[in-house]
């Protein structure tokens, strides 16, 4: 016999919850590493549970709806950003670009101090 559609449960917060890395390694002296245990984290959040799961988890934990269009994807960066306090490596080499901007004779010019695993 196969499992009724009503004896599934739905996953809770708590699952999602068990995705959550353990350890974060610092974004700017461990630049290779972060960006491995991000993009770990983002895969396996995707890959686990569907667009509407992630959209009742933003709901859940953000207090907040998001529009029934929002993507995939979308979903997942407002989990990792804004529930779990996680930069992304492209927000981070943005961050870090814009802080080693040095201004010279009235023009800015670039300061080439971002680490090289966030090169694209």
């Amino acid at each position: 016999m196969e499992p009724s559609v009503a004896n599934v449960q739905e996953p809770t917060v708590r699952d999602l919850q068990r995705f959550r890395p353990r350890h974060i390694p610092d974004p700017v002296s461990q630049a290779h590493r972060y960006k491995q245990m991000y993009k770990a984290a983002r895969h396996s959040l995707g890959r686990s549970f569907t667009r509407d799961q992630l959209h009742s988890f933003v709901e859940k934990l953000l207090e907040i709806t998001p529009s029934r269009r929002s993507r995939k994807s979308e979903l997942l960066d407002l989990i990792l950003s804004k529930a779990w306090g996680l930069s992304s490596p492209a927000q981070l080499e943005n961050e870090c670009r814009e802080q080693t901007e040095v201004k010279k004779k009235g023009k800015w010019e670039p300061h080439s101090k971002v680490p090289k695993s966030y090169a694209l």
